[in-house]
C-alpha cells in the first residue's frame, strides 16, 4: 500500500490565529455573527474536519498577551495580535463531542503546570475521546508568561528543556501506574480494581517528586500522541527523543529535506525508529476557484496585516522591542533565546531579497509556514511535490474562517484522495491508529 499524507490544522482559540488581521477579512466568521466563542462555531470546525478526513486539529495556546512592544500590552490588544486567546481545554471536549473519528490535540507548557495535573487532564481526555487526544508540548519562553504565573526571571532556554525531558518521564509513569487490566468491575464481589495492578511511582529526580498513582485509570490509548515543535538544537533533541510528531516550519524544500535527514539522524541515537515519528511541515494554503483568486486572497491577507499589530507580534515571539528598531535596517539573523534558527527564515523575502524590519513584520504577521497559493490544482500539485521530497504530511495554518477550511475540504482534498495521496476514509478508530498506523 503506498504511503498517505497526513493532514492537520493548527488553531488558537481567539479572533486569529497566525495572521494578525484574518478577523478582518472578507467571510471571517461568516455565519457566526463574529463569534469564536460558541459550540456551535467550534462544532462546525470539527465536523468539517472530520468529513476531510483529517488526522487531527489541535489548539496552540499562549498565557500572556505580547508585551515587548513598546512595553505594554496596547498594540497587541487594539489589534488582535494572537490575543485574546481563551482556554482551549473546553472547546476541544465539545469538539470530541460532535466528532467520532477526529483527532484532537491541545497545547500545555511543562513550565507552569504540574505533570501531575497534566498527566491527569490528557488521560481523563482520552477516555472522553476514545482515544483521540494529543499533546503539544512546549517550555513556554514568553517572559509574559512568567509574569502571570509570579515567575521573576524566565528559566534559561536549554535548563526548560531539561526539565522537560523528567517531566514527561513523569507522566509517562504516571500512565503506566494503572495496568490495562487493573479495573476487575466484579459487583459481586465489590472488587473495583485489583490493588496488584495499581502502582505507586515513587518518583524523585532533579526537578521533579511524584508519588503517583494517576488518579486515571488506564487510557485507550495508553498515553496521548505528543507532539513537539521546537527548532532549535535542544528543541530537535527534545523532540526526537520523546515526540510521535514533530511540526517544523521552513520556507523550501531543499532545506526541509536537509532537516528531515536531521531529524531522522536524531531520532536514531535514540534508538527510536524514524518511521514511527512522523514530520508535518506548516503551510496557508490559499486556494480558490482560480490562481488569480487565490491571489486576490493573498494581497487581501497582506493588506489587513496592521504594521503596528504586526510588530506587536514580532516583538512578543522574539523577546525584542521593535518599537526601538530601525524599521528600515536590514534584518540579520542572530540567536534569540527560545527560537533559535526561525528568525533567520524571516530575514529573506521568497526569492531571496533582504528585507528590512517593517517588511519582515508584515511578512511574519500574515502566517507562519510556507505559503502555497493558487486554484485546487495548483495547490495540490505542491503539496504532493513536498509530500515525495521531505514529509509525512502538513499543518495547515488557517487565513479567514470558517472558509478557508471548507475551500480546502471542498476542493483540495478531493483531488488529493483521486492522486491516492490521502485516504479516502479513516480506517482506525484512535489517534495514534490513523497518525501513527498503529
Amino acid at each position: 500500500m503506498s504511503k498517505k499524507m497526513h493532514l492537520a490544522t493548527i488553531l488558537l482559540n481567539g479572533p486569529t490565529n497566525h495572521a494578525v488581521g484574518q478577523w478582518r477579512m472578507r467571510g471571517s466568521f461568516a455565519g457566526y455573527n463574529n463569534k469564536y466563542t460558541t459550540f456551535e462555531y467550534w462544532q462546525d470546525i470539527a465536523r468539517t474536519h472530520e468529513r476531510g478526513k483529517f488526522d487531527i486539529v489541535f489548539f496552540a495556546d499562549t498565557l500572556a498577551g505580547f508585551q515587548d512592544y513598546g512595553g505594554s500590552i496596547d498594540a497587541t490588544a487594539k489589534f488582535a495580535a494572537q490575543y485574546p486567546v481563551h482556554d482551549p481545554v473546553p472547546v476541544v471536549s465539545a469538539m470530541a463531542a460532535a466528532t467520532t473519528r477526529l483527532g484532537l490535540g491541545m497545547t500545555m507548557s511543562t513550565t507552569y503546570f504540574k505533570p501531575y495535573h497534566v498527566a491527569r487532564l490528557f488521560s481523563t481526555l482520552d477516555h472522553l475521546t476514545r482515544g483521540r487526544i494529543g499533546w503539544n508540548i512546549v517550555t513556554s519562553f514568553n517572559t509574559a508568561e512568567a509574569a502571570n504565573f509570579g515567575v521573576s526571571e524566565m528559566i534559561p532556554h536549554d535548563k526548560r528543556y531539561d526539565m522537560g525531558d523528567e517531566y514527561v518521564e513523569v507522566c509517562r509513569k504516571l500512565w503506566n501506574s494503572w495496568e490495562p487490566d487493573a479495573v476487575v468491575w466484579d459487583k459481586e464481589s465489590g472488587m473495583f480494581a485489583d490493588p496488584a495492578k495499581v502502582h505507586t511511582i515513587d518518583h524523585v529526580g532533579e526537578y521533579y517528586s511524584v508519588r503517583g498513582p494517576s488518579q486515571v485509570t488506564h487510557s485507550p490509548q495508553g498515553e496521548p500522541v505528543l507532539i513537539q515543535a521546537g527548532q532549535s538544537d535542544r528543541g530537535l533533541a527534545f523532540g526526537t527523543r520523546h515526540a510521535d510528531v514533530l511540526f517544523a516550519i521552513q520556507q523550501n524544500v531543499d532545506v526541509m529535506k536537509r532537516m528531515r535527514q536531521d531529524i531522522t539522524e536524531r531520532v536514531e541515537r535514540h534508538g527510536r525508529d524514524p518511521e514511527k515519528v512522523k514530520v508535518l511541515w506548516g503551510v496557508m494554503p490559499i486556494v480558490a476557484r482560480t490562481d488569480e483568486q487565490a491571489q486576490e486572497i493573498e494581497a487581501e491577507l497582506y493588506r489587513c496585516v496592521p504594521p503596528e499589530g504586526g510588530l506587536a507580534m514580532v516583538s512578543g515571539h522574539f523577546g525584542m522591542d521593535l518599537s526601538k528598531i530601525d524599521l528600515d535596517s536590514f534584518v540579520e539573523p542572530r540567536k534569540i533565546e527560545g527560537l533559535d534558527g526561525l528568525l533567520e527564515m524571516f530575514s529573506e523575502d521568497r526569492i531571496g531579497r533582504k528585507i528590512t524590519f517593517a517588511e519582515m513584520a508584515k511578512i511574519y504577521a500574515s502566517g507562519i509556514g510556507m505559503k502555497v497559493v493558487g486554484s485546487a490544482e495548483t495547490v495540490a500539485d505542491r503539496l504532493e511535490e513536498m509530500f515525495h521530497a521531505a514529509g509525512d504530511g502538513f499543518m495547515l495554518v488557517t487565513t479567514y474562517m470558517p472558509g478557508c477550511l471548507n475551500d480546502f475540504v471542498d476542493l483540495v482534498v478531493p483531488i488529493l484522495q483521486k492522486r491516492g495521496l490521502f485516504r479516502n476514509d479513516y480506517t482506525a478508530d484512535t489517534l495514534r491508529g490513523h497518525l501513527l498506523d498503529e
